[in-house]
């Protein structure tokens, strides 16, 4: 095996973890993201349309559209503790009669044109204010002259927020991940040591100790099965190495009767003078 095909298994375990933990944190982040999301604008859309219903009532107080333009201080008072909330009431030509806002740069007239199913909240974008959340109903006055009421929710304050939430969730992620990544490179540790004492045991069998074997007792199945498999092969081992050694001691046994009488047989002949001469 060479150097580059070897790898660290308690590395890789921990590599592991930390990949299993950023993957499980950013779902569950993107999860509570959605889910703040989706609440925060829910509750955008219900300010709007309740601010929608209050309006359109005070316009039928209002009785005309000269009475709406009129009163429109009346409307601005309302919304002053609702920043991030603007308003515009159109006469049936789409000429502004009530328009509140705290930027001088927006226009709503670009919205009165536009025709999406009424009292629904709908994704807009007008111009000066950005991405927001938008909603609309058309009221027929006591003179009847028909109004349309207009209310915009700005989400930017909402995107802030869901922002500065998301590098929270991102940066709970990677402290998170490093945490199971830590914790996990101390649990496989602990969870190697028998991997470890297999080896260590492994070492010191030796052909003179081959009757030695492995012990795992309370240690992981797995590996318990492994230490069964080893030890059988130990002792199919032992076998062959002592039915090897039979063999030995009996073709020594053998070959020492005819070596005797040879060796025997030339002792004679050594001492005969005739067979020296």
């Amino acid at each position: 095996m060479t150097a580059s095909s070897t790898y660290s298994l308690l590395r890789r375990l921990t590599a592991a973890f930390s990949t299993v933990a950023i993957v499980v944190f950013a779902m569950m982040g993107t999860f509570l993201y959605d889910s703040l999301s989706t609440e925060l604008q829910r509750r955008d859309d219900i300010e709007i349309g309740g601010k929608l219903n209050q309006f359109l009532q005070m316009a039928r107080d209002s009785g005309s559209n000269e009475a709406v333009r009129a009163n429109a201080d009346m409307f601005h008072e309302v919304l002053l503790s609702h920043p991030g909330v603007y308003l515009a009431i159109f006469d049936r030509r789409g000429a502004a009669l009530v328009q509140h806002s705290d930027k001088s740069s927006v226009d709503l007239s670009s919205l009165a044109a536009r025709n999406p199913t009424p009292l629904e909240p709908y994704t807009c974008e007008p111009f000066g204010i950005g991405r927001s959340r938008c909603i609309f109903a058309e009221e027929k006055l006591p003179s009847g002259e028909p109004v349309r009421v207009l209310l915009v929710r700005s989400a930017n304050d909402r995107h802030s927020l869901l922002k500065s939430y998301r590098i929270a969730i991102w940066l709970a992620a990677a402290v998170g991940a490093a945490l199971v990544g830590t914790l996990g490179y101390a649990v496989a540790r602990r969870g190697l040591v028998p991997v470890k004492s297999i080896g260590r045991q492994t070492s010191r069998i030796e052909a003179h100790n081959l009757s030695e074997r492995l012990n795992l007792r309370g240690g992981p199945i797995e590996l318990q099965e492994i230490a069964v498999s080893v030890n059988r092969m130990l002792d199919r081992l032992e076998e062959a190495f002592r039915a090897e050694q039979r063999f030995v001691d009996d073709a020594g046994h053998e070959l020492r009767t005819p070596i005797t009488v040879i060796r025997g047989h030339l002792e004679l002949m050594d001492d005969d003078p005739q067979s020296r001469a």
